[in-house]
């Protein structure tokens, strides 16, 4: 291994200790801390005339998020989910396409960026993050049909955003083509997400081992977003997908319990990876700069966030049971961006454009942790849910 690459693994390791001691300290999430400090990274850099590093989102997208989608269906509930499921589905698909368009609609209306890179940054910061979001839930004791509903939004609103990211970079924005591209992505991951699931869920039942059915595991999660991006469907979709159904059927407690513990921990490392690497890739000259611009875009995305969610859970009220005041609020709020939006970014082609919408990503990803989170966790604090 080349010395660069061990001495990452070694400020890695450090700095995810470091967020641990300050996390249980502070009482702080230990994302947010990464971030922070993967920060402080990049303004000791700026200051010594180092510039930026070279990443590519293909390893947060083909590598982390897969991880992070597989470990957090896995944990969901599946009955629960059923009951909340409308709710999921519009507020990933159609609740992303209305974030988009607002967004775009508002930098369009309000700043000078040019049409399609203002639809770029409203189609990529549009997918929700909820790492952050879960573990409040979770230290909060929030009801579990909420945050199995936030937890689906994220889990299926990644492959929408993909879908329109790919339309956007092709210049190809025809309602038409991208309603049934988005509709065969979508039915194409969860098909072979599907299939790999239900053929695994077979083979566990010959392989008693609960190391093997751990491996089996893995070979669920990267097998099923490999051939799923292989066939041009979405990897996403297919990973949720079978990490949904291989939930379901855990039903030895040993074989569960070994499983839900290594990909805990794996989520644990993936999360710690995606968040520090949030922080990495700010340009703080160009976040300097743009500081405005970055607060008018945060704002943007707000009112986009909070259009989307409020027409779509009192459609939804309409033909089923009333989404109620602080849940509205709860999942307006909990809509906060992270590394998958900077991941989007960062595989845009090389130029101007490029670096100013990935400097306009990470601040409104920056400010949305550390402003929507705190507002969050104070709001839950304060109102009972029942």
């Amino acid at each position: 291994m080349s010395v660069a690459f061990e001495s990452g693994m070694i400020l890695f390791l450090l700095l995810l200790v470091l967020s641990l001691i300050f996390s249980s300290k502070m009482k702080i999430h230990y994302t947010l801390i990464l971030v922070v400090l993967g920060l402080c990274i990049s303004v000791g850099r700026y200051l010594v005339g180092v510039p930026p590093p070279s990443f590519g989102g293909e390893f947060i997208l083909g590598l982390v998020l897969p991880t992070l989608i597989f470990q957090a269906a896995l944990s969901i509930d599946f009955n629960v989910l059923k009951e909340v499921k409308h709710r999921v589905f519009l507020l990933a698909i159609a609740g992303v396409v209305i974030s988009a368009l607002v967004s775009t609609s508002l930098l369009v209306v309000s700043t000078h960026l040019a049409l399609l890179a203002a639809l770029a940054f409203g189609v990529i910061i549009s997918p929700t993050d909820a790492a952050s979001v879960i573990d409040t839930f979770k230290r909060l004791g929030v009801p579990k049909k909420l945050s199995t509903m936030l937890e689906g939004e994220a889990l299926f609103n990644d492959a929408t955003a993909i879908v329109l990211f790919s339309a956007v970079t092709s210049v190809m924005l025809s309602p038409v083509i991208n309603t049934v591209r988005l509709a065969t992505v979508f039915g194409g991951g969860v098909i072979i997400g599907a299939c790999i699931a239900f053929m695994a869920v077979r083979i566990r039942r010959v392989i008693p081992n609960s190391i093997y059915q751990v491996a089996l595991s893995l070979a669920i999660a990267y097998g099923a977003y490999a051939t799923a991006e292989i066939l041009h469907f979405s990897g996403v979709v297919a990973v949720a997908t079978a990490g949904l159904i291989v939930g379901h059927n855990l039903r030895d407690v040993e074989s569960k319990e070994s499983t839900v513990f290594f990909w805990d921990v794996a989520g644990f490392m993936a999360n710690a990876v995606a968040f520090l690497f949030l922080g990495l890739v700010a340009d703080i000259g160009m976040v300097a700069k743009y500081l405005p611009l970055i607060i008018i875009c945060f704002m943007v995305v707000l009112v986009a966030r909070f259009v989307s969610v409020y027409s779509i859970l009192s459609i939804t009220s309409i033909t089923e049971e009333k989404t109620s005041p602080p849940w509205k609020v709860i999942t307006f709020l909990g809509g906060m961006r992270g590394a998958v939006s900077v991941a989007l970014a960062l595989s845009l082609p090389e130029g101007f454009v490029r670096n100013l919408i990935v400097t306009l990503i990470f601040g409104v990803a920056f400010m949305s942790l550390i402003i929507q989170g705190s507002i969050l966790e104070v709001y839950v604090r304060r109102h009972r849910l029942d």
